[in-house]
């Protein structure tokens, strides 16, 4: 397996000005097969995963509770919550963004940098126009991806497992997998539990006039305190990397603490889709042929997610292998997008380096 040309075309994607920094990781049959980084990286270095959160918490800490038979993906939203335009609404379609909700809305401009954080109160206020303003939900059943749903289906977990997301990761996830240094949530009104030199910038903020570094970039997660459903979570290549791994596990039957009927029901996409559409599972996005972030060369029975800091993780099922790509390409501005030209043509390169297909 020849390596040179894939470390070549990373340290590129720095010299065009991509991103600042960058890690990637490939793993095939669930083990590593290439782990390397470009930039200039802290030790014990931490990425804001941006909306990776989705999959790799919000999505897993369903599975578990649905495990638990706390809840059920049937379940209809208003179980939960008073709501007067979700009514239609069950958890499944939270999860797999067909609940009609609008992708996002800029909550955080109501309330001034310089107020103090009252984040119980803003979430309550969140949550209710959410699930009853009708101006939010406008898209039918169709697949709108957004934010909002992932907003309400953190806040519904905390509801039934009576405890904050981010201890609900620690305890039921990250613990168990070893991985409560590599893996995390960082609560705007708790100590940081590591230095703040060791998180890679995301971007120097026009909202809150600073580089923003060991706290979140979403605004609205952050406006709520660091800690959603749909962002927050803060972690490194090794612990993406050991969260599939244990999915993998339990694709196989036997994971520690998934099980193998529960990895179908949210992970696995059905056969028989259309992948020329847009389509997500209970917590995963899938390849949508000929325009995928992921290339030209997974297969259509692959899943994985982007994050908007410049993040992604891809899983082609059928043929055992991942490809996990962290990078803070927001960094100083969020406007860079050339990650979008970039990287599926360094998925392809490093698929046909290494042989993969």
């Amino acid at each position: 397996m020849n390596h040179d040309p894939i470390i070549s075309r990373l340290s590129q994607g720095i010299n065009d000005g991509v991103f600042p920094s960058a890690e990637l990781l490939v793993a095939q049959k669930g083990k590593v097969i290439l782990h390397t980084c470009a930039g200039h990286l802290p030790p014990k270095h931490k990425f804001d995963l941006a909306s990776l959160t989705k999959p790799l918490a919000t999505a897993t800490l369903s599975m578990l509770l649905t495990q638990q038979k706390c809840l059920h993906l049937t379940d209809p939203v208003q179980n939960f919550y008073p709501t007067n335009n979700l009514m239609d609404v069950s958890l499944k379609r939270l999860l797999n963004h067909t609940s009609g909700l609008i992708d996002c809305v800029p909550f955080f401009q109501q309330w001034d940098t310089k107020d103090p954080p009252h984040y119980k109160a803003r979430r309550q206020h969140v949550l209710k126009k959410i699930g009853n303003d009708n101006t939010l939900k406008q898209h039918g059943h169709h697949v709108a991806y957004g934010d909002l749903g992932y907003v309400l289906m953190g806040a519904i977990l905390e509801q039934v497992a009576l405890a904050p997301l981010d201890q609900l990761f620690s305890r039921l996830i990250a613990q168990p997998l070893k991985l409560l240094e590599d893996v995390f949530f960082v609560p705007l009104d708790q100590p940081p539990r590591i230095e703040k030199h060791c998180f890679v910038p995301t971007e120097f903020s026009q909202h809150r006039q600073r580089i923003i570094q060991g706290e979140v970039m979403d605004d609205n997660a952050y406006a709520l305190g660091g800690v959603c459903g749909h962002a927050g979570l803060f972690g490194n290549a090794r612990g993406v990397h050991a969260i599939l791994n244990e999915l993998r596990d339990a694709s196989l039957g036997k994971s520690k603490i998934f099980e193998e009927q529960t990895f179908k029901i949210f992970c696995a996409p059905p056969h028989n889709r259309n992948w020329t559409e847009r389509f997500f599972t209970a917590g995963f996005d899938t390849p949508t042929k000929n325009i995928s972030q992921s290339g030209t060369l997974f297969s259509k029975d692959t899943i994985g997610h982007l994050g908007f800091s410049g993040t992604s993780f891809w899983w082609d099922l059928t043929r055992d292998f991942w490809i996990i790509l962290l990078t803070n390409r927001t960094m100083p501005e969020r406007d860079n997008v050339r990650i979008k030209t970039f990287r599926p043509p360094l998925h392809d390169l490093i698929i046909t380096s290494l042989k993969l297909v």
